[in-house]
């Protein structure tokens, strides 16, 4: 199951990088939002019987999409201070979601 979230992850944060940086057309930005649906549905039924920690999990999951959308407004505007401090946050989440899930699952 870990390995099932770091791929989902991995496939979630490439669309997201070509949606964002290199191919920003209305098609890529739909797929990057249903990803974001699909990944956060996925994770929430992966660790909602974890419990209290369970959730804690689905939150990372909810900031790390909410980062990667403040990544995609940010990059429209230019800021690159912005971008660069958005991208480290990116990374962090990503590999607490993925230790927690080796972790706990």
């Amino acid at each position: 199951m870990s390995l099932l979230v770091i791929l989902y992850l991995a496939l979630y944060l490439i669309v997201s990088y070509l949606s964002i940086y290199r191919f920003n057309m209305k098609i890529t930005q739909i797929l990057r939002i249903i990803f974001g649906i699909g990944i956060f549905l996925f994770l929430a039924s992966a660790f909602m019987f974890l419990g209290f920690k369970g959730y804690l999990i689905i939150s990372l999951v909810f900031f790390l999409i909410a980062n990667i959308e403040i990544t995609a407004f940010k990059h429209s505007r230019n800021d690159q201070k912005a971008l660069l401090i958005l991208n480290m946050f990116t990374i962090a989440i990503t590999l607490l979601i993925i230790i927690s899930s080796f972790v706990y699952l």
